[in-house]
């Protein structure tokens, strides 16, 4: 993997040297450099076997020689077409629009290697980050069996999309063919950003991932991108704050059960069986688990068991997320310790809709007994001490 890395560098390097600067944007494509290199088997070429074929010498290596002479030949046809082009112009104005027809024409087909291509490549791209849960080779088929025809594509996903194996699925699968062909000198490996599985080296430091969508090198022994030749970083908070941070509380994308206004609320219910990729799960294992662990510390455990949960309401006010998160980001500016907790504020039900809808308001509070405040408790007995309406925030 590495030396096939090494050789895009060269083909990208002399391509720089040989090609005009305005063809560089879609000649020098290092995602198509990897798979035409990939696709041809190394040896050192031979300079008198080359003079004799006619064939230029780029390159010491046949694999990039012959990748560069690929890149190179085409760019020049293109080039030369736009000159025929251009002479066709001359003609007389009847003249010259038939000839602009049969240069379009011609230009479809020849281009199909560079700007028809990448126009493709694009389509099958957004369909694969559109559909992360299909198989990318799935789409790649389906895209070419229809032509590329974006209103035919997704018209057989609309109807077939039930009926496709998941792509985690079709990567399990993957895996275990994978490691029927094990050898000693080998092990499993799964790219960080798509997860499909390959079998690499157990002396390779890193692995270039070729599935559809995805591309370039990982490190094998911390999985972050390709950081040659920089050894791997030690574990520390920062470190783990920058890239393994975990948000619970990003935007819930399913349905909501109730909209109301700008309140969207999501009804959750105690389960055995759990699924841990979706949200609304853990955040009712968030909630339980703080209610839970707050009741046993003030000595409520004993009257007050899991039992006693029926259901917990999930609330997102995107108006107050975006001002608490604003709150936030001032603080992490200012210095600010802005670690968060999830604390119980009790209220009159009565009052629950208006805080949903408004958030808290000193002007609508009528109690002060420690000063002018929102007052909140880490033990939910206290705060429902203050009214049978129990909320359970975020706050920094």
């Amino acid at each position: 993997m590495e030396d096939i890395l090494d050789d895009v560098q060269h083909v990208v390097t002399k391509l720089e040297t040989i090609l005009p600067t305005n063809v560089h944007s879609s000649a020098l494509d290092r995602d198509e450099i990897f798979l035409l290199l990939a696709n041809i088997e190394e040896e050192v070429s031979d300079p008198d076997d080359a003079h004799n074929k006619g064939v230029t010498e780029y390159h010491h290596g046949n694999r990039v020689n012959n990748v560069i002479g690929q890149i190179v030949e085409r760019c020049q046809r293109v080039r030369v077409e736009d000159d025929t082009a251009g002479e066709e112009d001359i003609e007389d104005a009847e003249v010259e629009i038939i000839n602009e027809i049969e240069c379009e024409e011609s230009q479809d087909s020849s281009f199909e290697s560079d700007f028809d291509f990448e126009e493709k490549r694009s389509l099958l791209f957004s369909f694969v980050h559109n559909y992360p849960d299909v198989d990318p080779k799935e789409l790649r088929s389906k895209c070419e069996s229809l032509g590329y025809d974006i209103k035919l594509v997704q018209e057989w996903l609309d109807r077939n999309i039930s009926a496709l194996p998941e792509k985690k699925q079709v990567q399990a699968v993957a895996r275990m063919s994978l490691q029927d062909q094990l050898t000693g000198k080998q092990m499993l490996w799964s790219c960080p950003a798509c997860g499909a599985w390959y079998s690499v080296g157990r002396q390779d430091r890193m692995v270039v991932c070729v599935e559809i969508g995805c591309g370039g090198g990982w490190c094998v022994g911390c999985g972050r991108r390709d950081h040659r030749p920089l050894a791997c970083r030690g574990e520390s908070d920062r470190l783990r704050r920058a890239e393994r941070e975990v948000d619970i509380f990003t935007k819930v994308l399913t349905m909501p059960d109730k909209v109301e206004g700008p309140v969207k609320i999501f009804n959750m219910f105690p389960r055995n069986d759990l699924d841990f990729t979706d949200p609304l799960q853990i955040l009712y294992l968030a909630a339980e688990a703080t209610f839970l662990r707050m009741v046993d510390k003030s000595g409520q455990g004993n009257s007050i068991g899991r039992k006693t949960i029926k259901s917990i309401e999930y609330v997102e006010n995107e108006s107050v997320r975006c001002s608490f998160l604003e709150k936030k980001a001032k603080f992490l500016a200012d210095q600010i310790p802005n670690n968060e907790r999830l604390v119980f504020h009790g209220t009159k039900e009565v009052n629950i809709d208006n805080i949903l809808r408004e958030n808290f308001r000193l002007d609508k509070c009528h109690r002060f007994a420690h000063g002018k405040g929102v007052y909140f408790s880490e033990f939910p007995d206290i705060s429902l001490g203050y009214g049978a309406g129990l909320l359970l925030c975020r706050a920094g």
